[in-house]
């Protein structure tokens, strides 16, 4: 136990760079341990079906894929260019090389998603130990562990560049992060919806703030600093990157094969997979849930017309998670939804004596152990469990 004090009276005394180093060294080795599939993809990655057409891909990024199945999973490649063109500049046709440089390029991605991830908190909780536990419990969603458990989706780097265009204030790396984000995954755009509203959330809070504000006379309002240039730069980055894509499929053919999408959704239903719709959204974020359903409440309480817009945003992602096999991963683009929780629970925590803040982070503690507890579980045409601490003790997969 002293040792314990000495470590953590230590850790305390480091600063907030040096802090968010240490959290983001913790997060990515628990999940290297924990959570990490089997090794035989890292050894042989041309054995996997989704990496030899990778591979391919990098070869030749604005060349089509042709299959002989359009509805395979490899026809959706396409347009997610992020990771084919990163290949395509590596010096190396090696499929070996290629994968494990951009297996190191994620590993290094995840260790700025915590470390951020953490000065955001830092710097907007006050309360002692908040900031870790909060950042802690992404290890036990997909969104956390995708950067080192994810080898062919790659839903790690939209994951990264989202969180960038939403927490940088640099306008040309929100405007780049988007465009990153919306040629890795088309469920980008979904994802960004929310940070618009943060953001717009935050740029009205700003002016309130100010005493020269009012939402019923907004655009009478606008004032044109960075965090509106920030705010606009976002919407304006993805009609770029619906530009670009309808420019790709017209010259260069990379448009998306058919995949009956409406079709997939009734098989969906019918083949008895709504039997995990409920294990599927819980395990997104676990939970975490709690503080999300929080934040609605009290958000709705705030502002029903920015509550509207959130909820309206959540509904969109969630029927397009239902019209896909893999419910709870795609869910996950989500996340943002975290930050809108965080954000209104540090304005709660200011507002609020030390009591209730005591209270607060005991409960904060509680969910955060029970997304320990709670075994990982991906549902993607059925349960697919993955390691946590628990199922290690238990040695069960």
């Amino acid at each position: 136990m002293k040792s314990l004090n000495k470590l953590s009276a230590k850790y305390l005394q480091l600063s907030l760079k040096g802090r968010a180093i240490w959290i983001a060294f913790f997060c990515l080795i628990y999940i290297f341990i924990f959570a990490t599939p089997p090794f035989t993809t890292l050894l042989h990655p041309e054995a996997n079906y989704y990496w030899s057409h990778i591979n391919k891909q990098m070869d030749h990024p604005l060349q089509p894929i042709i299959l002989e199945d359009p509805a395979a999973h490899p026809a959706k490649l396409s347009l997610r260019l992020l990771v084919p063109v990163i290949g395509h500049i590596i010096p190396s046709d090696n499929i070996q090389v290629r994968f494990f440089v951009v297996i190191l390029l994620k590993s290094f991605l995840g260790f700025l998603f915590f470390y951020y991830i953490f000065q955001f908190f830092y710097k907007r909780i006050t309360l002692q130990w908040v900031p870790e536990l909060l950042t802690i419990s992404w290890v036990t969603l997909y969104c956390g562990k995708a950067f080192i458990t994810d080898f062919m989706w790659f839903d790690e780097f939209a994951f990264f560049f989202i969180l960038l265009s939403l927490i940088s204030r640099n306008t040309i790396i929100v405007f780049l992060s988007v465009i990153a984000a919306c040629f890795t995954d088309e469920r980008s755009f979904f994802s960004l919806l929310f940070v618009i509203i943060f953001r717009l959330y935050e740029y009205v809070e700003v002016q309130l703030d100010s005493g020269n504000f009012t939402v019923g006379n907004f655009f009478k309002n606008i004032r044109f600093n960075r965090p509106l240039i920030n705010l606009l730069i976002i919407p304006a980055a993805m009609a770029v990157s619906v530009g670009i894509r309808i420019y790709l499929q017209k010259y260069h053919g990379l448009g998306v094969q058919a995949d009956n999408s409406a079709i997939i959704f009734l098989d969906y239903l019918r083949n008895g997979n709504m039997d995990y719709l409920i294990i599927g959204i819980f395990v997104t974020f676990k939970f975490l849930w709690l503080l999300i359903i929080w934040f609605f409440y009290k958000f709705f309480k705030i502002s029903k017309l920015f509550f509207l817009f959130t909820f309206l945003a959540f509904i969109l992602i969630l029927i397009v998670s239902l019209s896909v096999w893999d419910l709870s991963r795609s869910l996950n683009y989500a996340f943002p939804l975290l930050f809108f929780t965080y954000y209104l629970l540090t304005k709660t925590m200011q507002q609020n004596n030390p009591a209730f803040q005591k209270s607060f982070f005991i409960v904060i503690a509680v969910i955060v152990i029970g997304n320990f507890i709670c075994p990982s579980i991906m549902v993607a045409d059925g349960v697919d469990m993955h390691h946590n601490i628990l199922m290690k003790f238990l040695d069960h997969k």
